[in-house]
């Protein structure tokens, strides 16, 4: 996950800001688009390819579920948790995008990709956390 969220901030923050350091934005803008239909195809192409990857990633978790296991699993648990990944990078992708469009400087990818790494890693500890909690049955009142 770590991986493909690092990917997706990246592709965010490269939809916006390689327009204009290679100053293609203005090439762009003498074609008979408007701004909202470039930035909108740009995104609808950002998606595609997370949910390529996100499919991807779920066939080789089947796939590696049932070498292991050999088809001994809930997969109720297993839809639950494929689903977080593509959500967490369109989490991601949004960020990269909202950065770049706000500030396109050549110095950011590493800062933004550093901050988006630190951010995974704290959304990846609070969800194997809950996970573990609702594995084990849940959080009970008298725990506290």
């Amino acid at each position: 996950m770590l991986a493909a969220s690092i990917h997706a901030i990246n592709l965010g923050l490269s939809i916006i800001t390689k327009e204009h350091m290679q100053n293609t934005a203005d090439f762009l803008m003498t074609k008979p688009y408007s701004r909202k239909q470039i930035f909108l195809s740009k995104m609808a192409a950002a998606l595609c390819a997370i949910f390529i990857i996100a499919i991807a990633y779920c066939i080789g978790g089947v796939v590696a579920m049932l070498i292991v296991t050999g088809g001994g699993f809930d997969y109720t648990i297993f839809t639950l948790l494929s689903l977080v990944f593509p959500l967490l990078q369109v989490l991601f992708l949004l960020i990269g995008v909202l950065i770049g469009y706000n500030h396109f400087k050549g110095w950011l990818y590493i800062t933004a990709c550093a901050g988006g790494v630190l951010l995974d890693f704290m959304l990846q500890g609070c969800f194997q956390m809950s996970l573990i909690v609702i594995l084990q049955g849940g959080f009970h009142r008298s725990d506290i």
